[in-house]
C-alpha cells in the first residue's frame, strides 16, 4: 500500500513539474507567434522588403521528419507498455535518428533562406525566421539529448520500474510538444 501511495505522488509530482515546463515553454512560443502575427498583419505587403516567397520544399521535409519522429516515440511508448523492449528499442532509435534528420533538415531550411537572400540581417523578417527557428532547435537539441539519454537507459532493459516509465513518458510528452511546435511554426512562417 505504501508503495502504491509513493508511486501516486511520484507521477502527480513528474505531471505537475512537466506540466508547468511545457506551459512556459508554450508561453515563450506564444509570445513569438504573436510578435510575429502583429508584423503581419500590420505589413503593407507580405512577404515585406522585396522578399522572395518562402521555399515549401525544406520545411515540409522538416515536418514530415519530425512527425515521423514523434509517431516512432508513440509506437516506443506503446511497446514499453506492452512490456516488448526489443521493437521499443528500435522505435526509439528510429525517433532519434529522425530526431538528427530533422537537425539537419533544419540547416537545409537555413541555406535555404540565404540562398533567396533572407537571413537574419535581412530585417525584421528574416530575423524572426531565424529566431524562431534557432529558438525552436535548441530546445529539439534537448530532446534529442534526452531520447540519446534514454537509449543508453533502455540499452538493456528487461524489466521497467515505475520511474524508469515516468522518464519515458515525460521525455515523450517534451518531444511530441516539439512536434506540434514545429507544425504551428510550418504553418504560420512558411505555408500562410
Amino acid at each position: 500500500m505504501e508503495n502504491q501511495k509513493a508511486k501516486n505522488i511520484q507521477t502527480i509530482q513528474s505531471s505537475i513539474t512537466m506540466t508547468v515546463l511545457l506551459v512556459s515553454f508554450s508561453m515563450l512560443f506564444g509570445t513569438l507567434f504573436m510578435g510575429y502575427m502583429v508584423y503581419r498583419v500590420r505589413a503593407t505587403a507580405w512577404p515585406p522588403m522585396g522578399m522572395n516567397d518562402l521555399s515549401l520544399f525544406y520545411p515540409s521535409v522538416s515536418t514530415v521528419v519530425i512527425a515521423l519522429s514523434s509517431i516512432a516515440f508513440y509506437f516506443f511508448e506503446q511497446q514499453i507498455n506492452l512490456k516488448k523492449f526489443s521493437p521499443a528499442r528500435l522505435y526509439l532509435l528510429s525517433s532519434l535518428f529522425l530526431g538528427l534528420g530533422f537537425c539537419l533538415s533544419q540547416v537545409m531550411v537555413w541555406k535555404d533562406l540565404a540562398l533567396r537572400g533572407i537571413t537574419q540581417g535581412s530585417g525584421i523578417f528574416g530575423s524572426m525566421i531565424y529566431g524562431f527557428t534557432w529558438i525552436h532547435i535548441a530546445h529539439v537539441a534537448v530532446g534529442v539529448t534526452l531520447l540519446v539519454w534514454l537509449v543508453i537507459k533502455f540499452k538493456n532493459v528487461s524489466v521497467l520500474n515505475h520511474q524508469d516509465s515516468l522518464k519515458a513518458k515525460n521525455v515523450g510528452m517534451f518531444w511530441h510538444f516539439l512536434g506540434l511546435v514545429w507544425l504551428l511554426m510550418y504553418l504560420i512562417l512558411f505555408v500562410f
